[in-house]
């Protein structure tokens, strides 16, 4: 399917109006635990796991419908020193193991 096919436009719309403040698409965990929960970071708590991957595949689906890549120019980073080690920025965001975070609109709160 065309990212210009008006049904790829009427899901794109989806995902934006259902999208949350914090960047990220909620879905609720559903499959039956068979390993210990432990947090990542991520929003959503308990159904921190399913949200992450449906973020991804929601993001993905966007991002498709950008202009071509090729034109724009790649961000660039800046090492900074911190502790013992480094930490890399770039706009206001931080670089941790976890990929880029704006710590100002991600929330840890669980939604119920």
């Amino acid at each position: 399917m065309q990212v210009n096919d008006p049904v790829y436009a009427r899901g794109v719309a989806y995902l934006l109006r259902t999208q949350y403040a914090n960047g990220g698409w909620f879905v609720k965990t559903r499959a039956f635990p068979v390993q210990p929960q432990f947090e990542s970071g991520f929003p959503f708590g308990y159904h921190q796991w399913i949200s992450s991957a449906a973020t991804s595949w929601a993001s993905l689906a966007i991002a498709y419908t950008l202009p071509d890549a090729g034109r724009v120019a790649r961000p660039s980073l800046a090492l900074v020193p911190e502790g013992d080690g480094l930490r890399a920025t770039h706009a206001g965001t931080e670089l941790d193991g976890r990929g880029f975070r704006n710590k100002s609109s991600w929330s840890t709160e669980s939604v119920t």
